[in-house]
């Protein structure tokens, strides 16, 4: 977190962030979202976050690709 933290120059908020929850017999459930959208109801301006993971055999051109790919979500809907 730290290196993230000093090689980007916005937080993420809630991009690669946790979200889950804890049922009352302690069963655990937790998500990482990789693909976000949160809007500021007060200026109507929105912010996207797609992402992935690098695993050994990733390439730079792959990971570009496929974050193109998971952006269609929202961006398609335009």
């Amino acid at each position: 977190m730290e290196i993230i933290h000093e090689l980007e120059r916005e937080p993420r908020n809630i991009y690669t962030g946790a979200i889950g929850y804890i049922k009352p017999n302690k069963d655990l459930f937790m998500n990482i979202p990789i693909r976000t959208f949160l809007v500021n109801r007060k200026d109507g301006k929105g912010e996207m976050g797609i992402g992935g993971g690098i695993v050994w055999d990733s390439t730079a051109e792959g990971e570009w690709d496929e974050g193109i790919l998971k952006a269609k979500f929202f961006t398609d809907s335009f």
